[in-house]
């Protein structure tokens, strides 16, 4: 380390790189100090403070228990990532006019009135010092919301989907209208969605209490961009209360929320394992995948089955899994969009125990030159042995197989070559035997 000096040259080694803005005391700064430091740095710079212990955004007359607070995090709960600010505090020189998070994949832009090039260009102004707005999300995903808190608005609109993830937001003093301004382009079934794609069908949603399902108010867009997938709105918040918003859509055929997915399981039965899952809605939906990994990393796929394309009632779907692993596996469903892009579910721990058993078919062989061997349950990567035994216990084909894939092994034999009679079929693997009889008639 060396000395950081200010005004003078020093020794030592030399930083490169910028430095946005360097605040310095001439003594110890108590808390209070320090929090007002932190919250006018992090809300000029869009900076989102650590909240491993929560602590607020405060103005310049914060003392450490009475003053201004610009952020309020006990009350935004979960409602803490992306945090950011925008407001006026005279005492600090602060008149922060516009902002985004700092963050990667931030989405959404905030501006008092208007959004300009930068926070300079941005000619708008706070009336009344200390007043600001201030925002933070749930750190959900940008795509449709799992579930039903969605429905017809306070203003009549119905909206059949929105997104998962949600802003929590508080107006403290006089902000006035405010501009909103969303970059769309990273939610799921937008960028080259078949259709019109329209954004003009996307809506703002305000509630006061995060429940959407009742009491929401939605908003249009005051300009949208379909190229870039911008949408912006305009929207004045009451002061001293906090609101929740969102994003929803009134068309789900050109509104950008493809796959609305209620639920998915994985049940092991006697038969193996049954999936089932269920969509309230679909836009685009070419086809699901079923995928199972014996390890949670490695994925191969079980079973495909088309979508419904576009539809906005509930559409059931089942598939059964006759040869899953034994013991414990995980099973994900993956949906594919018309233009290729895809999504996950949730992953399914499913744990699978059955009764190894050996058949062969046709039995007698009835003339057919070959037979089928059916094992099922054989452990994953068993190296398995299957013979053919005349009843003298002459050995008469041997076949090694190594199971690389799934826990079940069906195998052709050709038996053209032995004669009218009964032979034993021996499978064995990790010690163990297993045996079925074999009637061969020409």
């Amino acid at each position: 380390n060396s000395n950081f000096n200010l005004g003078s040259s020093g020794g030592g080694s030399f930083f490169n790189g910028d430095i946005d803005e360097v605040v310095f005391y001439k003594g110890a700064l108590s808390l209070a100090q320090l929090q007002r430091i932190q919250s006018y740095l992090a809300i000029k710079y869009g900076i989102t403070l650590d909240q491993t212990t929560v602590q607020n955004y405060v103005a310049s007359d914060w003392n450490g228990a009475t003053g201004t607070i610009a952020w309020d995090a006990t009350a935004a709960g979960i409602y803490r990532n992306d945090i950011t600010v925008i407001g006026r505090d005279d005492n600090s020189g602060l008149s922060q006019k516009q902002s985004a998070s700092v963050n990667a994949n931030n989405v959404l832009t905030i501006g008092n009135t208007a959004i300009a090039a930068d926070n300079i260009s941005n000619s708008n102004t706070f009336t009344v010092d200390k007043s600001f707005f201030s925002w933070g999300h749930n750190n959900q995903v940008m795509a449709a919301l799992t579930g039903t808190d969605f429905g017809t608005t306070v203003n009549a609109e119905v909206i059949l989907a929105r997104l998962a993830r949600t802003w929590f937001s508080k107006e403290t003093g006089t902000v006035g209208t405010l501009k909103l301004r969303f970059n769309m382009a990273n939610v799921v079934g937008v960028s080259g969605v078949l259709g019109n794609n329209d954004l003009n069908d996307v809506r703002l949603l305000v509630d006061a209490d995060g429940v959407f399902a009742t009491g929401a108010t939605s908003v249009a867009p005051s300009s949208i961009n379909n190229t870039t997938d911008i949408v912006e709105f305009d929207y004045d918040f009451a002061a001293g209360t906090g609101f929740y918003f969102s994003i929803g859509t009134v068309n789900l055929t050109t509104a950008p929320l493809p796959v609305e997915l209620i639920s998915f399981t994985a049940t092991p039965d006697q038969d193996g394992v049954a999936l089932k899952w269920a969509t309230a809605s679909e836009l685009n939906n070419h086809y699901f995948e079923v995928e199972s990994s014996i390890d949670g990393k490695n994925w191969s796929v079980v079973a495909k089955v088309d979508g419904m394309g576009t539809k906005t009632i509930r559409t059931d779907y089942q598939q059964l899994d006759a040869t899953p692993y034994q013991g414990i596996s995980y099973y994900r469903l993956k949906q594919v969009d018309f233009d290729g892009k895809s999504t996950y579910s949730n992953i399914e721990q499913v744990d699978f125990h059955n009764a190894i058993k050996l058949t062969v078919s046709p039995n007698p062989s009835n003339g057919s030159n070959t037979v089928k061997i059916k094992l099922n349950a054989v452990p994953f990567g068993s190296q398995l042995l299957i013979r053919v035994i005349s009843l003298q216990g002459i050995e008469l084909v041997r076949h090694q197989i190594q199971l690389t894939e799934k826990n079940s092994v069906e195998q052709q034999l050709d038996v053209k070559g032995l004669a009218n009679g009964t032979y034993l079929i021996t499978a064995e693997f990790d010690g163990q035997v297993h045996q079925a009889k074999l009637i061969v008639t020409h």
